[in-house]
């Protein structure tokens, strides 16, 4: 039996159907899903790095042409991001490959808020977010994106983050890819907390030149109205100001 199976197994024997979403209501796009809650998940991918077979495992787990299970997509995910005996190189490599298996907004934010050893290497990081933010998928775009929110927040990588995340590809796909569009107002409420002055004033900019698409800006305005970080009078005004920027770009 190859680590693949045990791992699958082993999540059959940890899920709970009474409980879980095991048919992919709250999941679009998810061909197979188990049911299995979030700890016994991280606990696989423990057990198999602990192992010291994480390469062993990711070799078959990566191999195309296999529909896999939710829950094993997660494990695979978390062994990617989490075993720290992986070279920054040797991660990316396993991250490019994983990366197709990705279509639907768990599998993305999980493993690209998982992946902190970016900060550790914020070039290297940075090279490979523009790689995903110049893509075609969405499901790129928006791992990007939450790369950025997840890692990027400092002093130093927030102007560059915030550059990134307002790229004429995201904007472009923001329009059409609801996840891109949600994904990107999420970034930008994180990025509000973190420097109120520098993303206002990127963000009204884009909205004003009508290079962000109105819905998309509402739901940035809306995700910091719901920020318990953010004053509801503050959050009030930068609705106001959204609503003013968006009406700027309906009139040129």
């Amino acid at each position: 039996m190859t680590l693949l199976d045990e791992l699958h197994l082993d999540l059959i024997h940890a899920a709970d159907f009474r409980i879980y979403d095991t048919k992919g209501v709250m999941l679009p796009g998810v061909p197979y899903r188990i049911g299995v809650p979030m700890a016994a998940v991280r606990a696989a991918a423990a057990r198999i790095i602990r192992s010291g077979r994480s390469r062993e495992f990711l070799d078959e787990a990566l191999s195309p042409g296999r529909v896999r299970a939710h829950e094993v997509l997660k494990t695979t995910g978390l062994v990617i991001a989490l075993d720290k005996s992986f070279s920054l190189s040797e991660r990316l490599r396993y991250a490019r490959q994983y990366q197709p298996f990705i279509t639907n907004w768990a599998l993305c934010d999980l493993f690209a808020g998982s992946m902190k050893c970016f900060r550790a290497a914020p070039e290297d990081a940075f090279g490979y977010i523009r790689e995903l933010i110049a893509a075609d998928d969405p499901w790129r775009i928006r791992t990007g994106l939450v790369f950025l929110l997840s890692h990027c927040l400092d002093e130093a990588a927030l102007p560059r983050a915030l550059e990134l995340s307002l790229d004429r590809n995201v904007l472009l796909h923001a329009e059409d890819a609801y996840y891109v569009s949600m994904g990107l107002a999420w970034a930008l409420s994180i990025f509000y907390v973190t420097d109120v002055h520098l993303t206002r004033e990127a963000f009204l900019e884009k909205v004003s030149s009508g290079d962000m698409d109105a819905a998309t800006a509402r739901r940035t305005a809306q995700k910091i109205r719901e920020s318990l970080r953010v004053p509801r009078a503050e959050a009030r005004e930068f609705k106001e100001n959204t609503d003013s920027a968006i009406r700027r770009s309906v009139k040129r």
